[in-house]
């Protein structure tokens, strides 16, 4: 029974890999109603806790050990909602792993970003997750780029699976709105309803999105350098008068893809400028050069890390000042990553 359970699993997450289904048209339909359902759902489940006459703290212990059951379970669990199914959990974590494909990837972006509000008590388990799996994939993208065969590899893969050359702008956005539900307080609570009635849902998601921070700025350094690159190349081309395209797909809208960069890191900044600087000077440590001169005190900063330095030279919110006192405070309480320590 477990082996027809797989491979009946198997054979709905491929289906739409041939040539009839290329686009993915009923899938992307499902994601849809799944989306309606949860929000529905939701607003039904409102009502019915209103109605409730357990004790608040009995109702709250029924509620864990429920959330408990259902998000551990390989099969859908009765009444529980649909964001604390671990079948849900499980399909949104592999919904951007390329073994998969990637024509569903936006659909599966669309579907997680309009769900924060719903996610409460499955909210960390489920996005932080999914936002490793993106800085994966954009990793993935600048691998393509910086090798040899990236012209081959990623015209041939676009093809294929139909890939929108602003794959990687659907992904930043997808990034960007995650970790601001979950790391800033929003203007607007009203989009907030189950998180605000949730606060420690919230705060652990928020925790879980910090510690994957120094991996999401290792991701934002690397297209970064992308982008360098691609300004280097093409400024003595612009001043013949020639505009010559990048070598890319993905990387042809390279001040598009900047400010996205940009809009995501700068409002960081101020409330969670010492996480933000920690994260960064994990990424230095690890992007030191390999050899060093004994010689001297200082050692020589790699390209690596200038590249980091020129991304948090950019950031408008960060005067040198203000760096200064953040680097201190990194020194001060080096392991200070999470908002609440």
């Amino acid at each position: 029974a477990l082996l027809e359970d797989t491979v009946f699993e198997e054979s709905l997450i491929n289906l739409g890999q041939d040539q009839i289904w290329s686009e993915h048209p009923l899938q992307i339909e499902l994601l849809k109603l799944l989306q309606a359902l949860i929000v529905l759902e939701h607003h039904l489940g409102q009502g019915q806790e209103e109605a409730e006459s357990q004790p608040t703290l009995s109702r709250e212990w029924q509620r864990a050990l429920n959330f408990q059951q259902a998000i551990g379970a390989m099969q859908y669990v009765q009444p529980h909602p649909l964001t604390s199914q671990g079948l849900l959990v499980s399909a949104v974590v592999r919904g951007l792993q390329p073994a998969y494909g990637y024509g569903m990837h936006p659909a599966w972006v669309s579907l997680v970003t309009h769900s924060l509000p719903y996610f409460g008590k499955s909210l960390g388990w489920t996005v932080t997750p999914f936002v490793v799996q993106i800085c994966k994939n954009l990793d993935e993208l600048v691998k393509q780029y910086e090798s040899e065969s990236v012209k081959l590899s990623i015209s041939t893969t676009s093809k294929k699976e139909n890939i929108s050359p602003d794959y990687p702008l659907t992904l930043l956005e997808g990034l960007t709105t995650i970790s601001h539900f979950c790391l800033l307080e929003q203007p607007n609570q009203s989009k907030k309803t189950s998180a605000a009635s949730d606060p420690a849902s919230l705060r652990n998601a928020r925790n879980a999105i910090l510690e994957e921070l120094p991996r999401i700025v290792n991701t934002m350094a690397l297209l970064w350098n992308v982008l360098r690159k691609e300004e280097t190349q093409k400024r003595p081309v612009d001043l013949l008068g020639a505009t010559k395209g990048s070598s890319s797909v993905y990387f042809k809208t390279t001040k598009t893809i900047r400010q996205k960069i940009l809009d995501f890191l700068n409002p960081l900044t101020a409330p969670l400028g010492v996480q933000l600087i920690a994260a960064v000077a994990a990424v230095w440590s690890r992007k030191k050069a390999q050899r060093h001169s004994k010689t001297k005190i200082v050692p020589v900063a790699s390209a690596s890390q200038l590249t980091l330095v020129d991304l948090i030279c950019a950031l408008s919110t960060l005067q040198t000042d203000t760096v200064l006192h953040l680097v201190k405070e990194v020194v001060k309480r080096p392991l200070q990553i999470k908002g609440d320590e």
